[in-house]
C-alpha cells in the first residue's frame, strides 16, 4: 500500500482501497491522505466519508472525524 501511494493513481476506488489497507494494518495516520484523495476524485461515495471519520477517529482527530461522519450521513441519511 505504500508503495502504491508513490504512484500516479486517478481512481478514487484504488485510493480508498489503499487506505484500507493502510487502516488494516494499523497505520491510521498514514490512511487519511488516501482517503482524502479519494474523496477528491469522487465525493459521492459515503464509504469513503466514512472511511476518512473512521481513520480520523483512531489518531483522536475527533472534530475532524465527526465532519466526515456527517459528509456520509449527508449522502445516505
Amino acid at each position: 500500500a505504500r508503495a502504491g501511494i508513490a504512484g500516479r493513481i486517478d481512481s478514487a476506488w484504488v485510493w480508498d482501497t489503499l487506505g484500507v489497507v493502510l487502516t488494516r494494518a494499523g497505520a491510521h495516520e498514514e490512511a487519511i491522505e488516501p482517503f482524502r484523495r479519494a474523496i477528491a476524485l469522487d465525493a459521492g461515495k459515503p464509504a469513503y466519508h466514512y472511511n476518512l471519520g473512521a481513520a480520523l477517529q483512531f489518531i483522536g482527530d475527533f472534530t475532524a472525524a465527526e465532519t466526515a461522519y456527517r459528509a456520509a450521513l449527508a449522502l445516505t441519511p
